[in-house]
């Protein structure tokens, strides 16, 4: 489609391949965010699989029925970290070379972005503009191009984090499309897996890794899918939690079902189990589950019904499956998810909306509705829902600690809590941060 008088433009492509993209709806994610980086030698791999023969390596996915068998479903867990694969390092991941294209298609994108609007990504205008040409990137560009161009823009913009999350998404759904297939074995699912993961494994928010396990989800999966993306999450261990949560995005996708979400989960050990669920239950606002479903989440809008909302959110996680073998808490992964997929939802969006000043209120009359939620859950639930809420609060006071006490103002029995927890995390997010720039620079 050719832009209209009003819409951005995008620089013509040299000899690049047309690819098939696929526009990703954003989601707030609280990882600590460090640049794109990429694999030369990966990259130069995808170039050369373009020209083969081999179907499983050039073609889209496979016609292939996929889905879970019994097998899956009994927990085992996967293998753990193959010994004769080794993760490259900081230092083995050179920044690649600024092709013609990256440096024409990063000229446009950074042309929504004026110098004088800072934060300018939360304005519509400007969001709409990126949004745009990273959608008709996606369709027109070799996608390192894309990656090379979200990468420049953040590193000489880093108030812009969130745009090199959706473009992060957009390219690795294209080089999943393109490089991986559900119809190959195991081993060469895994190895086409990690091909794609070396190429750009960038924590940007970790929008790639989302956009590569959202697209795996989408495009018929099997039990060899599933064990291969997840012993690929166990060797990406520096996206921490976020690596199963994106694991968690395909078990909804491929399966809309609890039961069988839960199943997929249930092949990670310990704290990566219940990420992946966490990654399950985000889905549910948008998509009809039992008798819950789509659900209103802006509160901005007439129709919002506060009570109807909350009331609907604690229904979810007794839905979840209560006995996953091998799993001594298989509620507590569903707990977890439902603050940021749901509780917080109608919270966090206000700050599409408006500013800090703008959304404080009624973020403020909307917190009693969500702990009593959280207290709903029962004793065990209650705990395990009032952990997550730092990370909640730390996005909506813009991680700036004199609003703390403000914004928790409103809660009832865990006002103190929200308080001294948030301030808590802030300061060991500053270390967490003093540690990874200190292992960058080791490597």
């Amino acid at each position: 489609m050719e832009p209209t008088a009003s819409s951005p433009r995008l620089p013509p492509a040299s000899s690049q391949e047309r690819y098939i993209g696929m526009r990703r709806p954003l989601w707030i994610m609280l990882a600590v965010a460090l640049p794109i980086v990429a694999s030369s030698a990966a990259v130069w791999a995808f170039s050369s699989a373009s020209s083969s023969n081999n179907p499983a390596e050039s073609s889209v996915v496979a016609d292939t029925a996929g889905g879970l068998s019994a097998d899956l479903a009994k927990g085992d867990n996967i293998a753990g970290v193959s010994k004769d694969y080794v993760r490259p390092t900081q230092k083995d991941i050179p920044v690649l070379t600024a092709d013609p294209d990256s440096k024409r298609l990063y000229e446009s994108i950074r042309a929504c972005f004026p110098d004088d609007a800072r934060e300018s990504y939360n304005t519509m205008e400007q969001k709409l503009c990126y949004e745009e040409l990273v959608n008709k990137a996606a369709e027109t560009y070799n996608p390192v191009a894309l990656i090379n161009s979200v990468k420049a823009l953040v590193a000489d913009r880093p108030d812009l984090l969130t745009a090199c999350h959706d473009g992060g998404h957009s390219a690795s759904a294209i080089l999943t499309r393109r490089f991986w297939s559900s119809s190959g074995t195991y081993d060469e699912q895994l190895s086409q897996m990690r091909a794609i993961m070396d190429a750009a494994d960038d924590v940007c928010q970790n929008g790639y890794v989302h956009g590569f396990y959202d697209e795996i989800g989408k495009n018929n999966p099997n039990d060899d899918s599933f064990r291969a993306a997840g012993q690929v999450c166990l060797e990406m261990q520096r996206f921490g939690l976020d690596c199963p949560h994106g694991l968690g995005h395909t078990a909804w996708n491929a399966t809309k079902d609890f039961e069988k979400a839960a199943a997929v989960c249930g092949l990670f050990p310990g704290e990566m189990r219940y990420g992946c669920d966490d990654g399950v239950i985000m889905y549910i606002p948008d998509e009809k589950y039992r008798d819950v479903g789509p659900m209103n989440y802006d509160a901005t809008s007439p129709g919002f019904d506060p009570k109807k909302f909350y009331n609907d959110a604690v229904k979810v996680c007794t839905w979840w499956p209560k006995d996953r073998p091998g799993d001594p808490e298989p509620l507590r992964g569903c707990w977890r998810g439902i603050v940021s997929g749901i509780l917080w939802r109608p919270i966090t969006d206000l700050n599409k909306h408006f500013e800090y000043d703008g959304y404080l209120k009624p973020a403020q009359e909307l917190m009693p509705y969500a702990e009593q939620a959280c207290i709903d859950l029962g004793p065990e639930g209650e705990e395990v829902c009032i952990r997550e809420w730092p990370g909640m609060v730390i996005f909506m006071v813009e991680n700036e600690p004199s609003r703390v006490e403000e914004f928790c103002s409103t809660m009832r029995k865990y006002k103190e809590r929200c308080v001294s927890d948030t301030l808590a995390q802030m300061d060991q997010n500053k270390d967490f941060d003093v540690e990874i720039s200190r292992r960058d620079a080791a490597d």
